[in-house]
């Protein structure tokens, strides 16, 4: 699968791990807002999982 920019940045960061949006705002030197976007889309497009205490997963 190939996702660019942001979306693929958080995308990647889910390998393996299952983080909180602002852990995955620090790991991709990105804005809150901006990684809580890409991950509603990546949600909706059912690539990651939100799980109990905003965590999510691949």
């Amino acid at each position: 699968m190939c996702l660019g920019g942001l979306k693929g940045q958080v995308y990647e960061a889910l390998r393996g791990e299952t983080l909180t949006p602002d852990d995955l705002a620090e790991r991709t030197a990105q804005p809150l807002t901006e990684v809580l976007t890409a991950l509603v889309e990546l949600e909706l497009e059912g690539l990651v999982v939100r799980g109990a205490g905003a965590l999510y997963r691949r």
